[in-house]
């Protein structure tokens, strides 16, 4: 299918490995050490989060202004390993990100997945 793989991190709490295609197109495969149970969560078998890749910070903070109009909690910017991301969780708390993904900035042995928090939905 034409992916890379570009990291691998391995911790007590889970291991991740996190692939690349040509398009750009970033999957980061991730085992929990301790998965949980009856609502959405990311140490849950199963979707752990979604990130959506934009253009540039410039994007980010127009999103962090769109976000702020209709009242939905954010991270803000936050700069993370590979770019900036907001994180933000859908109404089945799911986490999703927007990341200004740059390639050129993951660095072998470090994790290429943000780790940014996402405000509760509790």
């Amino acid at each position: 299918m034409g992916f890379k793989l570009i990291n691998t991190r391995d911790t007590p709490a889970f291991k991740l490995r996190s692939v690349i295609h040509p398009s750009g197109f970033f999957i980061g495969f991730m085992t929990h050490s301790n998965p949980v149970g009856d609502r959405f969560d990311e140490r849950a078998v199963g979707l752990d989060h979604l990130a959506l890749r934009v253009a540039d910070r410039a994007t980010l903070e127009a999103w962090a202004e769109h976000f702020d109009s209709l009242g939905i909690e954010h991270s803000g910017v936050q700069e993370e390993q590979a770019g900036p991301v907001i994180v933000f969780r859908d109404p089945d708390n799911i986490q999703l990100e927007l990341w200004a993904f740059d390639a050129d900035l993951v660095r072998s042995g470090f994790n290429a997945t943000p780790f940014s928090e996402a405000p509760s939905s509790e």
